[in-house]
């Protein structure tokens, strides 16, 4: 994270065209919780008061209620001033910073998202965060006021209260973080005012500067992401592929020059779970789902509203713009399966993705769909013996496989490899093979 903070804090000094302001460079790092990092840039600017206050910011400390009064008696003061448009922007970024300080986030999100629409240079970091940061800031800085705060959320559960908080019940826990978050995300897209909290899109679906949080925006340039499965769509298929008729493939090509032109058809986008229906359709149904938000949101299965699926969470679109592109999910789907299998002893520890996987597998119909079409994007670059033990792996029966589902993975392999061994062994006259590249 701390290279992640650092990355953002030159890319956003370039996008701007010039060195990045002390607040700015301090409200970055904050973002990050890099403490250390934002009272050197707060020293290096000259103001010692504000890097006093950075460095007194913690779990264990009663820095957000002192925050509290203070942020209440500048608004008092002069709040028409610093909140309401009039003053210099600096005054309103160093306003931000208190609010962070202060513990009270959603404050400071709304605030943000009003100047993003009014004057950008109101607006600290001069973007407004993606929802990692969103989620971070509710996890590391939040005061948890019960007085203000409904916990858990409405339609949201948790085995203890004190789950639900940092040991010193000054912050969140993770799950309280996510639970709030979560919460926050669907009052804000329900409200009728633009969303003041980023909906959880995928990487490459990030929004660029200051687009707001309402629609997503192309995809960052730079051309594909390298590997040779996104060369297909780059530079055409290597090999045509028997398993899939030719106009479905012409139309797999279609769907990735779309996506990468940022045009990301609705068919084939990952639905929230009950969109349309209720339930979960607040999460902006019809837009992709970064997979880092599915798999923590599975990880707390049964604690923040309904829950989602494994299948869901794999789809192509909650990490890559390429909607053919298998290859993240298949290696994923394989992580989980050997944590699943993973037998730890009594009474130890049992890590919390361990847990998720042996909650959350795939049907043996959507193991083998999986497989065969990552395989098939690897014939299709050319590397069929890379797919030969894609389809190996995956026809290995799991540990409480019922004996059904072991021989329809045993066919499924079976099957799998002779049409790659059919379609790309040459035999010669004299009973010789050739395997293409290798030769005999």
């Amino acid at each position: 994270e701390a290279s992640a903070v650092a990355d953002d804090v030159v890319n956003t000094a370039a996008k701007n065209g010039e060195p990045l302001g002390v607040l700015d460079e301090v409200f970055v790092r904050l973002t990050g919780k890099q403490l250390q990092g934002a009272c050197d840039a707060a020293l290096k600017g000259g103001s010692v008061e504000l890097a006093l206050l950075i460095a007194q910011a913690g779990e264990h400390t009663s820095l957000c209620v002192d925050m509290q009064k203070q942020v209440d008696w500048l608004q008092h003061r002069c709040g028409d001033v610093v909140d309401g448009g009039k003053g210099d922007p600096e005054q309103a970024k160093l306003m931000q910073i208190y609010r962070l300080l202060a513990g009270d986030i959603d404050e400071l999100l709304l605030r943000m998202a009003d100047d993003a629409a009014t004057d950008q240079r109101r607006v600290p970091g001069g973007k407004l965060l993606d929802w990692k940061r969103c989620l971070g800031l509710y996890l590391w800085y939040q005061y948890p006021d019960e007085t203000h705060i409904v916990l858990p959320p409405e339609g949201m559960t948790c085995k203890k209260g004190s789950d639900l908080f940092h040991a010193s019940r000054m912050r969140f826990s993770l799950l309280g973080a996510f639970q709030y978050f979560t919460s926050q995300l669907r009052e804000s897209n329900q409200s009728l005012e633009a969303p003041f909290v980023s909906h959880p899109f995928p990487q490459y679906l990030e929004a660029s500067p200051m687009p707001g949080y309402g629609t997503p925006s192309q995809r960052p340039g730079g051309g594909m992401q390298p590997g040779a499965l996104r060369a297909i769509g780059r530079t055409g298929v290597a090999k045509p592929c028997a398993l899939i008729p030719p106009g479905v493939m012409d139309r797999c090509i279609a769907v990735m020059n779309e996506t990468r032109e940022g045009k990301v058809p609705g068919h084939v986008v990952l639905k929230a779970p009950g969109g349309g229906g209720g339930g979960d359709g607040w999460l902006r149904e019809g837009w992709p789902v970064d997979i880092c938000y599915e798999i923590v949101r599975m990880t707390f299965q049964g604690m923040v509203g309904r829950d989602t699926s494994l299948a869901n969470s794999l789809h192509p679109l909650t990490h890559s713009s390429e909607a053919f592109d298998s290859e993240l999910s298949w290696h994923l789907q394989q992580v989980l399966e050997t944590l699943s299998a993973y037998s730890h002893p009594p009474h130890a520890h049992v890590p919390p993705l361990s847990l998720l996987a042996r909650r959350n597998k795939l049907s043996v119909s959507q193991k083998c769909a999986l497989a065969s079409q990552f395989a098939t994007q690897l014939e299709m670059a050319g590397q069929w013996q890379s797919a030969c033990y894609v389809c190996l792996s995956s026809s290995e029966p799991a540990p409480g496989d019922t004996e059904d589902a072991r021989e329809a993975l045993t066919a499924f392999g079976a099957a799998q490899i002779r049409g790659l061994l059919c379609r790309n062994l040459t035999t010669k006259g004299d009973g010789s093979i050739t395997v293409p590249g290798v030769g005999r």
